[in-house]
């Protein structure tokens, strides 16, 4: 076709120069481009410069959870140790008819309102790994434990509630 240009990417090499565990390094790749004269132009480090280049392999980044996954997963551990996990929506909705709004817990609240049979309740607040609470949530959470004596507390991954829940147990151990 007339004024399309086409490229084409293969490896100079697939095998690893000893093994990978060893050495750990791979050959850059060459490029072939077809330019618009149907030309093969190849490129690379093998013929830019005579040499060849090596380059380090390196592991991939850890992901970042987003609050999502981390509800989730703090969600799924107290289920599986029989705590019983409400989520406490805050905020106004319009129901579906447009008619009426609804208003529902204060804003600030905490996400999740958890229970269990043979220990205290604690409240739940997640947020994402080094997520901050805002000041409407730090003001509330801070009502809530003076008030009414109930925890609080906020987890951006799932060690820290685990951590709580070891809490909780060794409490429970010790007066029994």
């Amino acid at each position: 076709m007339p004024g399309s240009f086409a490229g084409e990417l293969k490896l100079q090499r697939l095998s690893v120069t000893g093994s990978l565990r060893e050495s750990g390094f791979l050959y850059f790749p060459i490029v072939h481009t077809i330019d618009r004269n149907n030309e093969t132009q190849v490129s690379g480090s093998e013929y830019d410069s005579g040499v060849q280049h090596l380059f380090k392999l390196k592991p991939p980044l850890a992901p970042k959870l987003s609050e999502n996954n981390v509800e989730k997963a703090c969600v799924d551990i107290l289920r599986w140790r029989h705590w019983y996990v409400a989520r406490l929506h805050s905020g106004r909705v319009k129901t579906l008819d447009n008619r009426r709004i609804l208003t529902l817990c204060e804003a600030g609240t905490p996400d999740y309102l958890c229970a269990h049979a043979e220990h205290p309740p604690f409240f739940l607040e997640t947020k994402r790994e080094r997520g901050k609470r805002t000041l409407v949530q730090e003001a509330r959470h801070f009502e809530i434990e003076k008030t009414y004596k109930i925890p609080t507390i906020t987890v951006d991954k799932v060690e820290d509630l685990l951590d709580y829940l070891r809490k909780i147990d060794e409490v429970a151990e010790d007066k029994a």
